[in-house]
């Protein structure tokens, strides 16, 4: 695994320090929501956060493809090819990383 940056580490910790105590049990609730494409950075914040908070409660850090899953399923109506384009999106980017 990658390690992640300073500059990295630094900006999770502040927004740790920021969401601190302010946990929330529906995703529409939280005050805020660390958005990235990097899932192995979700996975360590995750990680640390569960250590520290219930299990039941909103991940401060979620990656663009689980929000995007969620939204889908909370509105299918709303972007009924959202889903379609999204894996389009992915497998060119699999099959070209220089777009990425």
């Amino acid at each position: 695994m990658k390690m992640l940056s300073p500059r990295c580490c630094f900006n999770i910790k502040h927004f740790l320090e920021f969401v601190k105590g302010k946990l929330s049990l529906i995703l529409e609730d939280s005050i805020a929501i660390f958005i990235t494409t990097n899932s192995n950075l979700a996975k360590v914040v995750n990680e640390f956060y569960y250590e520290l908070n219930d299990s039941i409660t909103i991940s401060p850090c979620i990656t663009d493809y689980t929000l995007t899953n969620i939204l889908w399923l909370k509105t299918p109506s709303k972007a009924p090819s959202l889903p379609m384009k999204r894996i389009i999106a992915d497998a060119t980017r699999q099959f070209n990383p220089m777009m990425s």
